[in-house]
């Protein structure tokens, strides 16, 4: 399973590696960067302290096939 991990931060790709991005984004790019991610990742997770407005614009920008998910918990436990 491939998986993108947004968070509101530095602009860039932090982790590239077996399945698993970790990207920072700037808040008003968040939407746009999960349709990229969409395009590659079978699911996508959003840092917990994104609005869950932004949440929802997201579930809605991509396909029904992506898994959208909000973690409640620091990205870096994915490892």
């Amino acid at each position: 399973m491939s998986i993108h991990v947004l968070f509101e931060g530095v602009p860039g790709v932090i982790v590239r590696s077996d399945g698993v991005v970790i990207e920072g984004v700037e808040l008003d790019d968040v939407v746009h960067a999960a349709t990229r991610a969409a395009e590659s990742a079978e699911r996508i997770e959003l840092c917990g302290g994104m609005p869950l407005e932004v949440a929802a614009q997201v579930r809605k920008a991509v396909s029904a096939d992506i898994d959208v998910r909000v973690n409640r918990y620091g990205f870096e436990s994915l490892e």
